[in-house]
């Protein structure tokens, strides 16, 4: 974030404006005071500004017609920037604001990563796909028929959707024609991802291995001991090919790759 003086030009617009008085900094929209006395206010994109009073966070965000869409009273103890999202903390209580839809959630808790947001708030677990602000799923925290916090972790996408995989809980989070639900399917070792797109699924159950591939709809049963996974490359010229297989690797009945080498 930066101060405003960095995206703010006079020869342009003269909408909105901060300035500063005795180390005191007031907000002006439309030629008129409408916040003073903060300890710094920040800009973030087109009138969005971040208030900072007491040691604590807060925002207000107009429209083009100067119109305030909403504000957030300076009551957060954080506030961090994810691939340019906001996240504003305080105990049990977290603002997501979405930079795409300048939409904001109000959370109990949550995770992000490159692509999505696994959150909760008072009543539901969800997962908000970051690049469209979309709410691709959700579920009622009592009714759920899981038997710990849910964990997420991103699979890699099957026919352009996302699949995930709950490690707490064993379940995956499918596209179904009627949205997304929860698949219980053998506990997933290491889903193969090529390009983004989940390939297959290397699972687990009883001591034993197996594969699920989701988008041709085929399994094989948890019953062997060990996956060997290789790459085929293929050239081809005319009539000529040439073909190369490299190992990748083997996994064994036991193994549990850590969730940051999926």
């Amino acid at each position: 974030m930066y101060k405003t003086s960095v995206f703010y030009d006079r020869r342009k617009s003269d909408k909105c404006r901060i300035e500063e008085t005795g180390g005191a900094y007031s907000l002006f929209v439309g030629g008129e005071k409408v916040s003073e006395n903060f300890d710094r206010i920040f800009t973030y994109g087109r009138n969005l500004f971040v208030l900072v009073s007491g040691g604590k966070f807060g925002a207000v965000q107009y429209d083009y017609n100067l119109n305030k869409i909403w504000s957030m009273p300076c009551v957060y103890d954080t506030l961090d920037e994810y691939w340019h999202d906001l996240v504003f903390s305080k105990e049990n209580e977290v603002i997501y604001y979405n930079a795409v839809t300048k939409n904001w959630t109000k959370l109990r808790d949550l995770i992000l990563d490159e692509r999505f947001v696994y959150g909760e708030d008072e009543k539901n677990c969800l997962i908000i796909e970051r690049s469209k602000g979309k709410l691709i799923w959700r579920e009622d925290k009592n009714n759920a028929k899981f038997v710990d916090k849910p964990c997420f972790a991103f699979c890699g996408t099957v026919y352009g959707n996302p699949l995930f995989f709950d490690v707490t809980n064993g379940d995956y989070i499918a596209k179904m024609p009627d949205g997304y639900a929860r698949q219980k399917k053998p506990y997933i070792v290491k889903p193969i991802i090529v390009n983004g797109k989940n390939i297959v699924n290397i699972s687990e159950s009883n001591g034993k291995l197996g594969i699920i591939d989701f988008r041709n709809g085929k399994s094989i049963s948890p019953g062997w001991d060990e996956v060997k996974i290789e790459l085929k490359i293929t050239l081809k010229s005319g009539n000529d090919t040439i073909s190369e297989v490299f190992d990748v690797s083997d996994i064994k009945s036991g193994d549990h790759v850590p969730l940051k080498e999926w």
